[in-house]
């Protein structure tokens, strides 16, 4: 796996660098305090939280908020002229490598996706989190806009829609509801990065013809049941917001997927698959102030999961 290029938005000096060409030697030319280190400063950033991630991909948040603390401050490092502007926003470093022979035949054996040719990859930051994601076919890979640093996972229309149904294979003809209200767990919380008294938490399994065959837990912050009035006593509305409402209503959402062998112990009450290969896809659904919607995990069987990217 090799870079071949990568962009800049949002990171000190510099609001948009796009397209960097890199190969086994790349020499950056420019004025005196043109935005070279700061350059070098964002590419260095984002292939340290890649490698954080890589170690423990399940804890990202945790393990980079030492690093995030004594290397990316918003105030320093997100762009003074557009802190009024965007005070939420965040810097992102778009990196694109190129795969050989030998990666693309080892993700699908790990994975089961079918790759060709190069795989885009986005990290953000805002100092308090960092996300990894990967941009979904249908969309420019890397937008101009920044507010399309968040944005990997709308589709084609404009429109974000249910991984399950977008990378499953297999048709599905019926969803299974159960949910139940807890205080928050600890890692919850981390996911949300903000307090709630208590989640709703929520098992949905995916059928062909009575046989389950994909696995979806969600999480929900109590206070936002009250402000979008989703009405638990109707499993009927509870299912709708989280299969569609959400995606409709939701600003971006990021979505990273990873190899697990977790799904039949996951899903519980339902055996997915003979086979412990699965595809794990972590989805958090954001509104327009990047307040969290949703948080879901949802657990496909690597035989049955298809990704496609449009390079």
């Amino acid at each position: 796996m090799k870079l071949s290029d990568f962009s800049v938005v949002n990171y000190r000096s510099i609001t948009t660098a796009r397209k960097i060409k890199t190969n086994n030697m790349t020499v950056l030319v420019g004025k005196n305090n043109e935005g070279k280190s700061n350059i070098l400063r964002a590419l260095t950033l984002a292939m340290d939280i890649m490698k954080i991630y890589s170690k423990d991909p399940r804890s990202l948040q945790i393990a980079v908020r030492p690093y995030l603390k004594n290397h990316y401050s918003w105030e320093k490092d997100y762009p003074i002229s557009l802190q009024e502007k965007n005070p939420n926003g965040w810097s992102s470093i778009d990196l694109n490598f190129e795969l050989d022979e030998q990666d693309i035949l080892a993700i699908r054996s790990m994975t089961g996706i079918r790759l060709s040719g190069c795989i885009p990859v986005r990290v953000s930051t805002n100092g308090a989190a960092a996300k990894i994601d990967i941009p979904k076919r249908g969309t420019a890979a890397f937008a101009d806009a920044e507010d399309s640093a968040s944005d990997e996972t709308l589709s084609s229309d404009g429109s974000m829609t249910h991984p399950v149904h977008d990378y499953c294979q297999e048709e599905l003809d019926s969803v299974e509801l159960d949910f139940r209200i807890e205080p928050p767990s600890k890692s919850i919380l981390d996911n949300f990065d903000h307090y709630t008294a208590a989640v709703v938490i929520v098992d949905r399994w995916y059928k062909h013809e009575g046989h389950t065959i994909a696995y979806s837990l969600s999480f929900i912050p109590i206070e936002l049941v009250g402000r979008l009035q989703i009405d638990l006593n109707s499993t009927d509305a509870l299912l709708e917001f989280l299969e569609h409402t959400c995606y409709e209503q939701g600003h971006h959402c990021s979505r990273c997927v990873t190899y697990s062998t977790a799904g039949n112990f996951s899903a519980k009450n339902y055996k997915l698959s003979s086979h412990d290969s699965f595809l794990m896809t972590q989805e958090n659904v954001y509104d327009e102030n990047e307040e969290i919607l949703v948080v879901s995990k949802h657990y496909i069987p690597a035989e049955v999961f298809e990704l496609k990217f449009s390079i």
